[in-house]
C-alpha cells in the first residue's frame, strides 16, 4: 500500500494502527510521519492511536 493510500485511510476514518499494520510499520511513529494533515499531527489523534494499540497489546 502506498503512503498516499494510508492517508485516504486515515481521511476515510480507519484506525492509524490498522494502516501502520498495511504499510508494514513497526513504529506509530513512522505511520503518523506519513500521515499528513491536522489530524495526524494533533495530540489527540496521536493518543488516540497510542491507546488503540495499548489496548491491542494487552
Amino acid at each position: 500500500m502506498s503512503p498516499s493510500r494510508g492517508c485516504t485511510l486515515h481521511e476515510e476514518g480507519v484506525s492509524v494502527n490498522t494502516i501502520r499494520i498495511r504499510l508494514g510499520h513497526e513504529s506509530l511513529d513512522v505511520t503518523l510521519a506519513y500521515l499528513k494533515g491536522k489530524d495526524a499531527e494533533s495530540e489527540e489523534a496521536q493518543e488516540h492511536a497510542n491507546g488503540r494499540c495499548l489496548a491491542l497489546s494487552a
